[in-house]
């Protein structure tokens, strides 16, 4: 995905040049809304739903982020400056029968195990479905007991690429900790005589009506009848939600990397769970685009390969015209 979008953030560029507009102001323009058709899926476009307009939020906020730094002069004489944008659209899950399954038992030692298949690469999937589980089971983290990637303990999952670890993995961890729920409250109204209505969870307990019944309690008399509180759901990856991102990249100076702003737009999904998205591989997608076009705004020259190292960026300045003055747009 990164390729594409280097080329295609790089042609955007190119066309707000030749037509002589912001290339923010041209993207802006061509957003892709919700209700209208991703006609770049194969699968069409019921395959991919968003109900909000995060790309264009995304836009104002990196447009206002470099408008308070447009007029900042360079570090000294011989410096050239260049402001560049790019901006993505990914969709959370890959265009396949993704599947993942989760297990959740509510334990003797009343901490309940959450089984996943997919595995944790660092963008916190494990801490979300710990914190998915314990919000729909009235409880917290701290009584999450999570089991991954053991295929002798459970279920299958195609994989977490693509943010599928929070999306689908996500999906079915919300799915199978609510059949739990329900099932204890269920219990719970018939061990107690209340209507189901008036059951619901408190930590370690549940509060029927009047009445506190301790889920130590509740689990005792389903043990006495053969009743274990688990089950199993799967998710899958379709329908598709999509998650939006803008970057605007400032050259020149070393000392003003790494610097970098991170301005969040405040979004809901309409089918990831508890409304939330993943954003693992969507920040990626145009980090080399942006530069690559601030570089063309400073010097006059597009680069069209990558990576963007020192030695490339002085062999093309070298093969064209001597640039003297930067641009900006």
């Amino acid at each position: 995905m990164r390729r594409p979008a280097f080329a295609i953030e790089s042609a955007m560029d190119e066309l707000a040049r030749a037509l002589h507009m912001d290339p923010l102001e041209l993207r802006r323009r061509n957003i892709v809304r919700p209700g209208e058709p991703l006609l770049a899926m194969q699968e069409g476009p019921d395959d991919v739903t968003f109900t909000e307009d995060g790309l264009a939020k995304c836009i104002d906020l990196v447009d206002e982020a470099m408008a308070r730094t447009a007029d900042q002069p360079p570090p000294g004489p011989g410096w050239l400056v260049g402001a560049g944008v790019a901006s993505s659209l990914h969709e959370t899950a890959p265009p396949t029968e993704h599947l993942s399954e989760a297990w959740v038992t509510l334990g003797d030692d009343l901490v309940y195990e959450l089984a996943v298949g997919t595995v944790e690469f660092g963008e916190g999937t494990s801490t979300a479905h710990v914190q998915i589980a314990a919000h729909q089971l009235g409880t917290t983290p701290s009584r999450i007991r999570l089991v991954q990637s053991d295929t002798d303990r459970t279920g299958s999952d195609t994989g977490a690429f693509a943010s599928a670890g929070l999306f689908v993995a996500g999906n079915a961890v919300l799915r199978a900790a609510n059949a739990v729920r329900d099932r204890i409250l269920e219990f719970a109204a018939a061990h107690t005589g209340e209507h189901l209505v008036m059951c619901s969870m408190e930590d370690e307990s549940v509060r029927c009506g009047d009445r506190r019944v301790p889920l130590a309690e509740l689990v005792a008399a389903a043990r006495a009848r053969g009743i274990r509180f688990t089950a199993a759901r799967k998710a899958y990856g379709s329908p598709r939600s999509v998650t939006s991102n803008t970057q605007g990249f400032r050259i020149p100076a070393y000392a003003g990397i790494p610097r970098t702003e991170v301005l969040l737009v405040d979004s809901a999904d309409s089918v990831g769970p508890l409304r939330s998205k993943g954003i693992a591989e969507c920040c990626i997608n145009p980090v080399a685009p942006a530069p690559a076009n601030a570089l063309h705004d400073a010097t006059g020259v597009r680069f069209r390969a990558l990576p963007l190292t020192p030695e490339r960026i002085y062999r093309r300045l070298g093969d064209s015209a001597p640039v003297t003055t930067g641009r900006r747009t």
